[in-house]
């Protein structure tokens, strides 16, 4: 078994290089409120630290399956495997991560059926159109208003209280 993750390792990573910077697909309405369920249950939506310049979204599982179904569906992100290697009992989880305008378009597709992290979204969504880049390269000077802007947006992004459910 652990040559066949192995294996899968080293694909995932050369698909992932293909698939990172890919725009994702349109998706149904059922696949979309079923990614949100997966967002709100599984799910972060997250900036950088220390430059709040780009946008990330992760759902975390340990039904593989269920995330190459969400790679193949939305077009988009990279399957990583997660090994807690102190506790040998436990089972081996996967994240599915997705970057920039991929995670965004996602989200924008996802936020009218999230429950808990709708308002994350939303910041997320905001967020990456302040950003201009062009292709892998970014280009975006900023000055010290729109900067301080991205800090208050990305600290709502990493929120984790969440306030309250949305009905």
């Amino acid at each position: 078994m652990y040559k066949i993750l192995n294996v899968q390792a080293s694909l995932f990573k050369s698909v992932a290089r293909e698939i990172q910077f890919r725009k994702a697909k349109k998706l149904s309405r059922t696949d979309a409120a079923y990614i949100a369920g997966l967002m709100d249950a599984d799910g972060c939506i997250q900036t950088g630290t220390k430059s709040p310049f780009y946008v990330r979204a992760k759902v975390t599982n340990n039904c593989l399956p269920v995330l190459h179904w969400l790679q193949q569906v939305t077009g988009v992100g990279q399957i990583v495997i997660i090994r807690n290697r102190a506790k040998p009992t436990h089972r081996m989880t996967y994240d599915w991560l997705v970057n920039s305008i991929g995670a965004t378009e996602v989200l924008r597709q996802v936020v009218p059926f999230l429950k808990i992290k709708r308002g994350n979204a939303e910041a997320a969504i905001i967020l990456q159109r302040m950003v201009k880049h062009k292709g892998r390269n970014w280009t975006d000077p900023v000055t010290d208003v729109e900067r301080e802007e991205r800090r208050k947006l990305a600290a709502i992004i990493n929120d984790r209280t969440y306030g309250t459910v949305l009905n």
